[in-house]
């Protein structure tokens, strides 16, 4: 008779499952999805959260636009890259308007040495504030910003740029690779608001741990740079490191508002999202005209709670009677943290008591973020063109661009970013599509979970996107190899599903960007 081959706390993936001679036989657990024509039937229009629900809702507007009926068009120039941070991730988006622009970012990480990201960045900021403007959107005069690509009209102007603004950075989780960057960027750009999921003081002590773990016992080694003050502070306490950081740079530069969004199962509001809207005039004959806010960007963030919290006590246990910390209360201690991580031998006992204790079983909390028009059937998106770097060599200077793909469908202009959450089982999955499964009919983008781990993996993700008709989209993943990500069997279904992927490494030749026109009807009372 076969034995399984797994400890007592199961397979570790899927693939482990059915390499085993007991488990391999055994059908997989099988969801039961929704199908896309019944999502589509069921779609309507889309509700809006209102500031009345538990949901949190912000507001961001984007200028006035002049009405002369009832019904009015926006045109938005929406521009999203995906930087070659490799091992890691680093996402930016710039939606633009009347004149007036809001920029956002998703992590700022990367496994390798720093100065790969650095060049990332500061090219990055450099875009925010540079116009660019390819020869095929000038018959509608649609100009973007935030992309790598160089614009004739300014290459020879003089003029110093103002600071650079970030309205809000996202952080799915804390992990090196997705945090390593995110001091820097606040050192160097005017950040309004940092959205984080919540977490303990033990689940982010756990992802610093696993984070070092990884990148010493990695064949091709990430990188040995000790790890930066910041990350250790913002280990300890997010909110004081940002405040402390904030400080610390000149006066005139304001402080970076920190937002906590809690999961369904944890204290706090679940959700936060944002409103981008236009303000616009309701015309009458017989009454004044009237104001109003007109929603036509929606940035939508859940968090899908890990399991970390199971594992506390006992974790917390082991932490001291190994002498790696004196009480739960060095968690939330900077200079006990950095003692900690500075030690020679701490790295290989930390990996001991997380071994012992946890295992391969841990499952990290993520903000999944979604970014999409707020008005989806009354949006058409057009001349959306995926772009990449057309002059070789990684520089920090803005380059060329080459056009690589044409993306035809006009209702489909979002894009899903999943961070590192644990989407493979069948409760998550359900739980995802619960959350974000009407978005996914209009996203055209889709970055899969954990850098295309197969851990994280289920191929029932492709499903249901596309409007009115199924669709798959385009997948972009931050990998290089490192770690296996990605993996073989995550590529596989991608191209088996229909799906296109990208993949984006530390090669300034591989980073990706989007840009389009996405068209929004409006209709005042």
């Amino acid at each position: 008779m076969s034995r399984c081959t797994a400890p007592k706390r199961g397979h570790r993936s899927e693939r482990a499952r059915r390499d085993c001679p007991a488990c391999g036989s055994l059908p997989p657990r099988q969801l039961i999805p929704i199908s896309h024509s019944a999502r589509v039937k069921g779609l309507g229009h889309p509700s809006q959260p209102s500031r009345s629900s538990s949901h949190s809702v912000k507001q961001i507007q984007l200028g006035t636009q002049p009405s002369t009926s009832g019904t009015f068009t926006v045109d938005l120039a929406v521009s999203r890259t995906q930087w070659a941070a490799g091992a890691g991730f680093f996402h930016s988006c710039t939606i633009n308007a009347n004149n007036k622009r809001f920029t956002f970012v998703y992590d700022c990480g990367t496994a390798r040495k720093f100065s790969v990201l650095q060049s990332e960045i500061d090219l990055f900021l450099k875009s925010i504030n540079s116009p660019w403007q390819d020869p095929i959107y000038k018959k509608r005069n649609v100009t973007f910003f935030g992309t790598p690509f160089k614009d004739k009209r300014n290459t020879s102007n003089p003029t110093p740029t103002p600071t650079p603004t970030i309205d809000t950075v996202f952080i799915s989780h804390f992990d090196m690779d997705h945090i390593k960057g995110l001091g820097y960027l606040i050192q160097k750009a005017i950040v309004k608001e940092l959205v984080i999921p919540y977490t303990t003081p033990v689940e982010r002590f756990l992802y610093l741990a696993t984070s070092q773990q990884a990148r010493s016992s990695a064949t091709d080694r990430t990188d040995d740079t000790p790890i930066d003050d910041f990350v250790i502070k913002f280990t300890a306490n997010p909110e004081d490191a940002v405040n402390e950081l904030c400080q610390e740079i000149a006066l005139d530069r304001r402080e970076t508002r920190v937002i906590t969004v809690a999961s369904d199962t944890q204290n706090g509001r679940p959700g936060y999202t944002t409103q981008i809207t236009v303000n616009a005039n309701s015309p009458s004959t017989n009454k004044p005209s009237k104001s109003q806010d007109v929603s036509v960007w929606t940035i939508a963030t859940h968090t899908l709670a890990g399991n970390a919290k199971s594992y506390r006590n006992k974790l917390i246990s082991e932490l001291i009677n190994r002498g790696i910390i004196s009480t739960r209360d060095d968690l939330t201690d900077p200079r006990a943290l950095k003692t900690i991580f500075s030690r020679k031998n701490s790295i290989s006992e930390i990996t001991k008591a997380y071994r012992s204790i946890v295992g391969r079983n841990l499952n990290k909390t993520s903000l999944i973020l979604y970014s999409g028009p707020s008005q989806p059937l009354d949006t058409q998106t057009s001349d959306h063109i995926f772009w990449k770097e057309k002059l070789t060599g990684n520089t920090n200077s803005n380059t060329s661009s080459f056009r690589i793909l044409t993306y035809n469908y006009p209702h489909q202009s979002g894009w899903l970013g999943c961070g590192d959450a644990p989407l493979s089982s069948a409760t998550n999955l359900r739980k995802f599509d619960s959350i974000f499964g009407d978005h996914k009919l209009f996203a055209s983008t889709f970055a899969p979970p954990h850098h295309g781990s197969f851990r994280d993996w289920n191929i029932q993700l492709l499903d249901s996107f596309g409007y009115p008709n199924e669709i798959r989209p385009v997948c972009v993943i931050s990998a290089d190899g490192l770690h296996r990500h990605p993996d073989p069997y995550v590529i596989s279904d991608i191209y088996s599903s229909g799906s296109i992927p990208f993949i984006v490494t530390t090669d300034t030749r591989s980073r990706l960007t989007e840009t389009m026109i996405a068209s929004v009807s409006c209709n005042l009372p």
